[in-house]
């Protein structure tokens, strides 16, 4: 799926590129204008710059930038001296090919782009001064896990920029919201609903079922209506600025170039569009879809100590791991794959890892290592079933991070349906049933 996603996004960023007119609303200079600037208390043409003076953020940090896209943002900041340094991650190759060569051609040696998938990627601890998200967690779907890294890898008292999508997740738009924005749209004359890609003209907008928001982008507002409630949860919320969106968002997409902010009826119009949304939302009929807000870090990892078989993994597990299952007794348990890997708090005074867990039936070769350091290794015998429960402890290395990674290897995995006559064809490793920092 993240390939998909991968190459989707490629295209997208090389779309935006190359064209010159805008797409989405919030490309439009007549909606910045008329509308967004005085939601965000833009003073300077620029949310971000705003942002920064209005809180005071210091232009001496090391930045990070999750879902840069072709980096116009990051190049952005760093051309203007809003940073010392930046780095620009984004799952798509093509994109970040974009953002390299930008960045080159404006002779930047402060601004680094590379490829990672943030729903599976260890950050180093206390590194970045700020974290910016520019609509890029609404395609998270390991927002948990995503949030925690933030954490850990932000010093204390750094900050979280969102500029974010925050409507219904997987556009899953109410009742009520398709028919205000069918009806607007039916009433704009042709020359303003003019597709800007095909040339066509646009009629309506449909809620789109969940199986086409998973064949066409399963990353495409994942959990948008989660991102606020988990920030606030990880962060201190300083700021919280909401500019709109359930109606301009869908009914402007691919039509909003045909307003000009040089012609007086176009801007007349927007003004309307854009009041009667406020209206909207103002008594309540429909909510806010966009917003900028501002975390603080106070390192409030809500990562444990000890794995909790009985709760959601997506905070503690990075790959290599099947879903929960349970044993004879009920008991909680997973089996993980050739190499599995699992980030959890340790706290300050611990000096073991524990581990039970069940071996494969096959002998095999078990490696333990923590932040690539190797604590352990152990060797399962051949045997006809499965589910002789061990206990092993592993003397921890010195100068141990607080939110380490465990890694487990297995030399070669084994297939059930092979080994002990099952049915099951997986290629398992083996089956951890607890562990935890002691």
């Amino acid at each position: 799926m993240s390939e998909r996603v991968a190459t989707l996004w490629g295209q997208v960023a090389l779309q935006k590129s190359r064209s010159s007119q805008p797409l989405g609303w919030l490309d439009s200079p007549v909606i910045q204008t008329k509308y967004v600037d005085s939601l965000l208390e833009i003073t300077n043409g620029q949310w971000l710059l705003s942002l920064m003076e209005r809180l005071q953020i210091s232009k001496n940090g090391r930045w990070l930038s999750i879902g840069c896209g072709h980096g116009s943002l990051e190049i952005y900041a760093a051309k203007n001296g809003l940073c010392t340094d930046i780095q620009g991650i984004d799952i798509a190759e093509e994109a970040i090919a974009i953002a390299r060569r930008l960045a080159a051609e404006n002779s930047l040696s402060n601004a680094h782009f590379h490829t990672a998938n943030v729903e599976e990627y260890h950050f180093p601890e206390n590194t970045y001064d700020v974290i910016l998200c520019p609509m890029s967690l609404h395609h998270i779907r390991r927002l948990e896990f995503f949030l925690e890294e933030a954490t850990y890898t932000l010093r204390e008292g750094g900050y979280i920029i969102a500029n974010e999508f925050i409507g219904p997740s997987q556009w899953q738009w109410s009742d009520t919201q398709v028919k205000i924005i069918n009806t607007l749209l039916s009433y704009l004359p042709e020359r303003y609903r003019i597709h800007t890609l095909t040339g066509q003209i646009k009629c309506a907008i449909e809620r789109p079922t969940i199986a086409y928001m998973n064949a066409v982008d399963p990353s495409e507002s994942i959990r948008s209506a989660e991102i606020v409630p988990l920030l606030a949860k990880q962060f201190t919320i300083i700021e919280q600025k909401n500019y709109g969106g359930p109606i301009l968002h869908q009914l402007l997409e691919n039509i909003v170039s045909n307003f000009s902010i040089e012609n007086a009826l176009d801007i007349e119009i927007i003004e309307l569009l854009c009041g009667f949304e406020q209206a909207c939302i103002s008594s309540g009929i429909l909510k806010d879809e966009f917003t900028l807000i501002t975390g603080k870090n106070t390192k409030k990892t809500l990562r444990v100590s000890q794995l909790p078989f009985d709760a959601s993994l997506e905070r503690y597990i990075v790959s290599g791991t099947y879903p929960i299952e349970y044993d004879s007794n009920g008991h909680p348990f997973f089996w993980t794959a050739q190499e599995a890997h699992f980030i959890l708090h340790c706290p300050a005074h611990s000096s073991h890892l524990f581990l039970r867990l069940s071996l494969p039936p096959v002998t095999r070769y078990i490696s333990f290592t923590i932040d690539g350091v190797m604590i352990g290794l152990i060797t399962s015998l051949h045997q006809k079933k499965v589910g002789q429960t061990i206990e092993c402890r592993f003397h921890l290395p010195p100068n141990i991070s607080s939110n380490p990674m465990l890694s487990i290897s297995i030399d070669q995995t084994w297939c059930p349906k092979q080994e002990i006559e099952s049915s099951d064809k997986r290629q398992l490793g083996i089956a951890i049933k607890e562990l935890a920092f002691l």
